[in-house]
């Protein structure tokens, strides 16, 4: 397969994905200017409405055909050496040059409109930046040629064997139950919140034409609550309540749906969408720490989402994290087989001090000090309700510092920690980059220390332990640093 195409040489997307390009540019003009094609049909004379929304409809559809035009017949890539080069833009070209052994995976993702032209949009992940820099469309056959032909020669250069992607065999396939127990387990706070800044978002948007801000929507509301019944406010909040619910389920149904996991040679291959699918390949040698956390419904079933924290991780944005359903506990052996197993016989466990609940909810306590100060001038006796949060924080710094242990072996550290669910964290020793050692001027009257993990997809932090403890964890790290490091530079 990857014979037949010469990566050497210029390579354009297929002539099915000037349509994409077509459809993101119209998107993206509409989403600036719908809130003046809004105006033109509220304002006026009715008869001019048509004919003023019909001009501008073409003006919108020029342009994004132009742009489109543009963004499609002057895009190139090829593969020069041992680097993936990518040439775009007209007005602003660009240049992108990402070296094969940086590049952290390559995905595949295919949504309606891409299954429709019978192709897939490609993203490239290097490590280095905030978002994926690379993002095209290509045949599925010639984007699994390329994705192939990167990984291999991306491990080729770090002195791997140069393997195929192949599948072996399943490690996850989730079934419609499964989706159904994670849909009804997930976080509706966050479908709720998300939903509440898409509303303040229209409103502002909407500001010229109402003249009023999402401030000014959010105080007529507050009016019309305190005006009505309790059996109003009572339902209205039932009723936002289920949307939640109902917005949160079908976000994990089409995030989730028709997910499977498979193990390759090199690391796991994720297909993941019902409507929207994607496919990720998370190299082995790529992930420096794994995490998984569980909320109070999940961890009682118990469902946990696991999460490799891959190369650049930390940079990157939600859309491109690796977060995997795990729905039995019998899938944590075979998904950490090739990191490191779960550390049951620890030669050290270390503890939260118990100062930490007491400092933690006196820093609460100073922020709600401030802010009742900047009330007490606007609701008077109502400005002591912010105090209220204070015995929540307590408790749930009270919870966390009993539950929390670091169970430490000569290889690994895995971290457990919970407030009313569960997270647990496991890092090698020798993916670990750099130790710091932080103390507050609070830490060093109790002679305590905060110890930080650095590595290259996040920080592991240990907070409140004995400083001693802080040091021989800090001079560990560093000896199997320098182990590490010492072959490498004979071999230089």
């Amino acid at each position: 397969m990857e014979a037949a195409y010469k990566w050497e040489m210029p390579q354009k997307q297929p002539a099915a994905a000037i349509m994409i390009t077509i459809a993101k540019s119209l998107t993206g003009i509409f989403k600036s200017l719908w809130p003046v094609l809004l105006a033109v049909l509220v304002s006026g004379k009715k008869e001019n409405r048509s004919e003023k929304l019909l001009f501008i409809s073409l003006i919108i559809l020029i342009l994004g055909l132009i742009y489109a035009a543009l963004e499609f017949f002057f895009f190139r890539f090829f593969i020069t050496g041992k680097e993936l080069v990518i040439k775009k833009g007209f007005f602003n070209k660009r240049e992108i040059v990402l070296p094969l052994d940086r590049i952290q995976a390559v995905h595949l993702d295919q949504d309606w409109l891409h299954r429709l032209l019978n192709i897939v949009k490609i993203t490239v992940d290097s490590p280095g930046s905030s978002k994926a820099e690379v993002k095209f469309s290509l045949k599925r056959d010639m984007a699994e040629a390329l994705r192939s032909f990167i990984l291999a020669e991306g491990n080729s250069q770090n002195n791997e064997p140069r393997e195929t992607v192949e599948l072996t065999r399943p490690a996850i396939v989730l079934s419609g139950s499964d989706i159904i127990k994670l849909g009804i387990s997930s976080n509706f706070l966050k479908a709720f919140f998300i939903m509440l800044a898409f509303l303040i978002s229209m409103l502002d948007n909407l500001e010229g034409i109402t003249g009023k801000q999402s401030a000014d929507w959010m105080l007529w509301a507050g009016d019309q609550a305190s005006a009505s019944s309790a059996g109003v406010i009572a339902g209205f909040a039932t009723m936002v309540l289920l949307l939640s619910v109902a917005v949160s389920f079908v976000m994990v149904v089409l995030k989730y749906g028709n997910f499977r996991m498979d193990k390759i040679n090199k690391g796991f291959h994720i297909k993941t969408g019902l409507l929207n699918r994607r496919e990720k390949v998370v190299p082995f040698a790529k992930v420096q720490f794994i995490s998984w956390k569980a909320n109070w419904i999940r961890r009682h079933i118990p469902y946990y989402m696991m999460k490799f924290h891959a190369i650049g991780d930390k940079e990157k944005t939600e859309k491109l994290d690796i977060s995997v359903p795990v729905t039995r506990l019998a899938f944590f052996e075979p998904l950490l087989e090739n990191y490191h197993p779960l550390v049951k016989n620890a030669t050290t466990t270390l503890r939260i001090h118990p100062s930490y609940t007491f400092r933690k909810t006196l820093i609460v306590f100073y922020v709600c000090f401030a802010i009742f100060t900047g009330l007490w001038f606007i609701a008077d006796k109502y400005a002591f309700l912010v105090f209220a949060i204070l015995p929540v924080f307590a408790l749930s710094y009270f919870i966390f510092r009993k539950k929390f242990r670091a169970d430490i072996s000569a290889t690994a550290v895995q971290v457990n920690r919970e407030i009313f669910g569960k997270e647990a964290i496991l890092l090698r020793w020798d993916k670990i980059q750099s130790v710091t050692v932080v103390q507050s001027i609070f830490q060093r009257r109790k002679d305590l220390a905060t110890i930080k993990l650095n590595t290259a997809g996040g920080i592991l932090k240990i907070p409140f332990i004995p400083l001693g403890e802080a040091k021989k964890i800090r001079d560990y790290a560093i000896y199997v640093v320098e182990n590490l490091s010492e072959p490498a530079e004979e071999a230089a």
